[in-house]
């Protein structure tokens, strides 16, 4: 949505590569999308901070400093356990539940991206 916008986007991913967890085919098409809204990517960027204007990094293979000067917003995804207490509470009630999002496969922060 913010590079529907016209925002100046760029993915920080800790990952080796985008969407890295996803089948090539499905994953390619995702990159060309990224790209053709002249989303950046960076891997390998472990965020470390923030301040008023600038997102700090780490690189995780180099330990190098990568600083996203001019940041007007940090989105984060983060996480790598489902939480589906709320599921738990309510199965005892006679609702019809659907499981969806991260309560249901907790995700990399790309994946989300992908559904919308």
């Amino acid at each position: 949505m913010l590079a529907l916008e016209g925002r100046r986007v760029r993915l920080m991913s800790i990952a080796p590569g985008t969407a890295y967890n996803l089948q090539p085919y499905v994953r390619d098409r995702y990159i060309g999308a990224l790209a053709g809204l002249g989303v950046g990517v960076t891997h390998h960027a472990r965020l470390a901070g923030v301040d008023e204007d600038t997102a700090y990094f780490e690189q995780t293979t180099t330990g190098e400093a990568i600083l996203a000067e001019g940041t007007d917003i940090v989105v984060l995804a983060l996480g790598h356990r489902s939480v589906d207490g709320l599921l738990m509470e309510l199965e005892g009630l006679d609702v019809e539940l659907h499981t969806i999002g991260d309560a249901l496969a907790a995700r990399t922060a790309e994946e989300p991206c992908w559904r919308g």
